[in-house]
């Protein structure tokens, strides 16, 4: 038994110990024999093929190079999953238009409520694959369904094909396919116009908003935003049935951001306090509008506190908010993702941020590993925090899993 084994069977011990996870466990998980994962511990056995590596790693939750020392080159398999949908979804969204029958099936309205439920489902729980996979054909059947539907069908079928383009957006969103984005909000906006809803104009125009961000159209989404929240004011009338109320809500929200990324200090703060109100008539709403309510209005309090530089004011806030009253998986992780952001930002506070990180990634890995901000705050945590401590040994580990370091 040479140096190096040794060393990477001691360390393999340490951190089995470490995750308190049994001998019986790890070797289940990395499809190992309980007597071969013993060999590796004590050094009887080398530990150099890289499957087993991989699968060790992944059985710990921990950089590959934690054990072995070194890095390995690793690309992300559920992303991959998830972003070879997008040329389908790209194909559905530039070939079909409203009044275009186009390759689509009409099929019953029933069905189409219930394929897009369980698309907003899918969004929720942050399975972007599968969300991915079901997307396509689904928006091609909603546009000739509404081509060829009449009344009150051609109605509900367009209010389906906005929920579904929503669904749409966050994927695209989330894997910076900013173009897509846009041009999927876009299209919302004119199912919006057929509509003649207020109500779903708003809706429209919040996920046109938040499109506009990964381009840097900061201002274009202010003027946007704050327009479309004071056309909508006129259109709020209860939220039990009826999503005016509501969506009038995120869109303060929205704006309030906006005004704060612009400079616009006192609007930022009456935009939120106006939302505030609305949130306590509403009460936790969703998902068709954002999941507004009193918690989302305190996520984007704390991202507003973050966007002009109060930094300590945006993690008294983060520390507020009580992400379990979210029932969105899709929106707790993103929660976490943003307290992370915050965290990360103070010295003295990189194990909390680590710790927001790593709860984040347990509730939707794609969404962190794929966010161009958290990537940008790991990368800035990686020298600040000890190799040798448990929370450097987290980041790493997270860091390894986003592709920044190995």
């Amino acid at each position: 038994m040479d140096d190096q084994t040794h060393d990477i069977g001691r360390r393999l011990r340490e951190i089995r110990h470490w995750r308190r996870k049994s001998l019986k466990v790890v070797a289940e998980l990395a499809g190992l024999s309980q007597g071969h994962l013993s060999r590796l511990e004590t050094g009887q056995r080398r530990l150099d093929k890289r499957s087993t590596i991989v699968a060790l790693a992944a059985a710990l939750d921990v950089a590959p190079s934690e054990l072995i020392g070194q890095p390995l080159r690793w690309q992300d398999p559920a992303m991959a999953e998830a972003q070879v949908t997008i040329p389908a979804l790209r194909l559905a969204v530039v070939g079909t238009e409203l009044g275009d029958t186009g390759h689509g099936h009409t099929r019953p309205v029933a069905d189409l409520r219930a394929e897009v439920d369980r698309c907003v489902s899918l969004r929720s729980a942050c399975d972007f694959a599968a969300m991915g996979r079901l997307l396509p054909d689904l928006l091609v059947d909603l546009y000739a369904t509404a081509a060829a539907a009449r009344g009150d069908d051609r109605q509900q079928v367009l209010q389906l094909l906005i929920r579904t383009l929503n669904s749409a957006m966050t994927l695209a969103h989330a894997f910076g396919y900013t173009d897509l984005a846009y041009l999927v909000t876009e299209r919302g906006v004119h199912v919006a116009e057929e509509l003649r809803s207020p109500a779903w104009s708003a809706i429209a125009a919040f996920s046109r908003t938040h499109a506009l961000l990964p381009i840097g159209g900061h201002t274009s989404a202010y003027v946007l935003a704050s327009r479309a929240a004071d056309q909508a004011r006129s259109a709020t009338g209860e939220a039990n049935g009826d999503p005016a109320l509501a969506a009038y809500g995120a869109l303060c929200m929205v704006s309030a951001l906006m005004a704060a990324v612009t400079g616009k200090i006192d609007e930022s703060e009456s935009r939120l306090a106006e939302a505030e109100a609305v949130a306590q008539r509403t009460g936790e709403a969703g998902p068709d509008v954002a999941f507004f309510g009193p918690t989302n209005v305190a996520i984007y309090r704390m991202n507003s506190a973050l966007e002009r530089g109060e930094l300590d004011r945006a993690a008294v806030l983060a520390d507020g908010v009580d992400p379990d009253r979210i029932a969105s998986a899709e929106r707790r992780a993103k929660y976490w993702l943003d307290s992370g952001r915050v965290l990360s930002a103070l010295r003295g506070r990189e194990g909390d941020a680590v710790a927001a990180f790593r709860r984040s990634e347990a509730l939707a890995a794609l969404r962190l590993r794929s966010n161009v901000y958290a990537r940008e705050a790991v990368t800035d945590l990686l020298p600040r925090v000890r190799r040798d401590s448990a929370e450097g040994r987290e980041l790493r580990g997270i860091a390894y899993r986003m592709g920044i370091s190995g």
